[in-house]
């Protein structure tokens, strides 16, 4: 959809990828930060005054990795106005479509028939399915737009083996039960996670909505220390927890927010208590 020099507007947090998948298209990223305190939810105000003659489209995570936030249909009627004035595509990335806690998922394409027309809906089975491995993804879009990605994708990947297919077809007619056990057991981790990690003095995060991230909030911790070795970035932070205790945390500089580091709840309960107490132990010896 993107002709060189086109802009397209990523809210931040993003997931790593985005910017480097524009550049990759000849488009130029445009970074438009949702704070902490906005629940990492970018606004329609902030959307229309990132545009320019050069912008294209923007790009919609919901649910979001790496912040867990959840947009509204609220949210997204009124994201979806702005697009529709400017002509703008919508690429709506609902990957996590079926971890949503809070409510029902909603996607913007469903707003009505003129925001449908530019939206391009990118789904998949690696997440609620637990098909991580085998990469099928697909794209609901236009059809002259589809026919375009079809000739792309054909000359780049061919297509997902047939058992990952024949496994893809199964696991959509399926009648929900995994997903939904699956997602119990998430939503008992991640409020436990969120619980654990307020618990420590100088740490925070907001409650996710959906996906299985947090974003922990380890702003307190710059300008200390730890065994001499000074934090001034989550890059900093991330290495000197893996270094002293032993715990992968990813910086959040790589999703556009410094100031934070994601942690994933897609593992067991015992693993989230002991990854936090060494966390724990971790910022009570900075100095």
């Amino acid at each position: 959809i993107l002709n060189p020099g086109d802009e397209v507007i990523i809210p931040a947090p993003y997931w790593v990828s985005y910017p480097v998948m524009v550049q990759m298209a000849d488009g130029v990223p445009v970074h438009v930060e949702a704070s902490e305190d906005e629940d990492f939810i970018i606004s329609a105000e902030k959307i229309e005054a990132a545009i320019s003659e050069k912008t294209k489209a923007i790009i919609i995570n919901s649910p979001s990795n790496p912040s867990g936030a959840v947009y509204s249909m609220d949210d997204l009627k009124a994201i979806a106005e702005v697009c529709k004035k400017h002509n703008i595509m919508i690429v709506s990335d609902e990957i996590y479509d079926e971890l949503t806690y809070e409510g029902e998922h909603a996607s913007i394409a469903a707003v009505d028939e003129q925001t449908k027309a530019l939206t391009l809906l990118v789904n998949g089975l690696s997440k609620s399915y637990s098909m991580t491995g085998w990469r099928v993804g697909y794209v609901a879009c236009d059809k002259e737009i589809a026919k375009v990605i079809k000739a792309y994708q054909s000359h780049t990947a061919s297509n997902p083996n047939t058992m990952a297919q024949y496994a893809s077809v199964a696991a959509l007619n399926s009648d929900g039960s995994d997903i939904m056990t699956m997602k119990r057991a998430f939503d008992e981790r991640r409020k436990r996670l969120h619980l654990l990690i307020n618990d420590v003095d100088g740490l925070s995060c907001h409650m996710p909505k959906g996906a299985f991230y947090i974003m922990m909030n380890i702003s307190k911790t710059f300008g200390k220390s730890y065994e001499g070795k000074k934090i001034t970035s989550s890059l900093d932070f991330s290495k000197l927890l893996l270094e002293g205790e032993k715990v992968a945390v990813v910086p959040g500089s790589a999703f556009g927010a410094d100031e934070f580091v994601r942690l994933s709840y897609a593992v067991s309960m015992a693993n989230i208590d002991e990854g936090i107490r060494r966390i724990t132990a971790f910022v009570k010896a900075l100095q």
